[in-house]
């Protein structure tokens, strides 16, 4: 089945699942969008709407509120039913299950939740790359701290990171993370690579040489159905220079880490 979020469905409700995620960005809310598109779900991408029909940035506003008991503290932000959760992984762990992508045992269930947050932890340091300092600032008010960082990123923590998820696939017999299906974790690991391959190309080609199972991985997920049809669609926004990934030429740099 394609995952279209105007395509038939067996639900009574056919949005379920409503997503509050910034409109112009891919983002955190990108994860949990791959998890619906790769099983064919369907989702009302609620501020991508015009704000006429309710969506926007004043849905945004609106879920976000501070009027609200325990808001969420930021997007994204998932509405299932009578149920408001936030943070990427608590998302995903939630609908990872309901989906069939989140293990076939409480074992793989816990096992995939602590993949999806070590994907995240990585995540979180390509995003401080170009703000090291602070969020609050510009990234050109932050630059030399940023080369720094990179410099140390793409010459170390990379490669901690990149083994780390091989030696889960090798002991996985892979291609997957997490059991004999593909998985949440499996999902967001290949959006981490496609976020690598935009924003540190020359570091990427060199994984894309020494990590043959990482390789094997976005294979598989970008061979789903969903997933294909996701990725040629307008539902796909580009990366950007105001998402996680982000390029700067001048961050580009060449690891000095040798491929043997």
């Amino acid at each position: 089945m394609s995952a279209r979020q105007t395509s038939e469905s067996n639900s009574t409700d056919p949005f379920e699942f409503e997503l509050f995620y910034w409109p112009f960005l891919q983002g955190r809310g990108e994860f949990i969008r791959l998890a619906f598109e790769a099983t064919g779900t369907r989702y009302r991408d609620v501020c991508r709407m015009p704000e006429s029909d309710g969506g926007g940035l004043a849905a945004l506003r609106a879920v976000l509120s501070p009027s609200l008991p325990a808001g969420p503290f930021a997007p994204p932000v998932l509405r299932h039913k009578q149920i408001n959760l936030f943070q990427t992984a608590a998302i995903l762990d939630y609908i990872g299950p309901l989906l069939g992508l989140g293990g076939n045992s409480p074992a793989e269930t816990r096992r995939c939740l602590q993949i999806q947050l070590c994907i995240l932890d990585t995540v979180a340091e390509i995003h401080n790359l170009h703000h090291p300092i602070s969020t609050a600032l510009y990234y050109e008010e932050q630059k030399v701290e940023a080369l720094r960082a990179t410099h140390s990123f793409v010459n170390t923590r990379i490669w901690k990171w990149m083994d780390y998820y091989a030696l889960i696939l090798e002991q996985n017999n892979g291609p997957f993370l997490v059991g004999d299906r593909t998985g949440y974790p499996d999902l967001s690991l290949f959006q981490l690579l496609a976020g690598l391959e935009y924003a540190l190309p020359r570091t990427y080609a060199i994984i894309a040489q020494k990590y043959p199972r990482l390789m094997a991985l976005r294979s598989a997920v970008g061979e789903i159905e969903g997933i294909q049809s996701y990725l040629s669609s307008e539902r796909r926004l580009p990366f950007n220079q105001d998402g996680l990934f982000r390029f700067y030429a001048e961050l580009d740099l060449e690891p000095e880490q040798s491929i043997a």
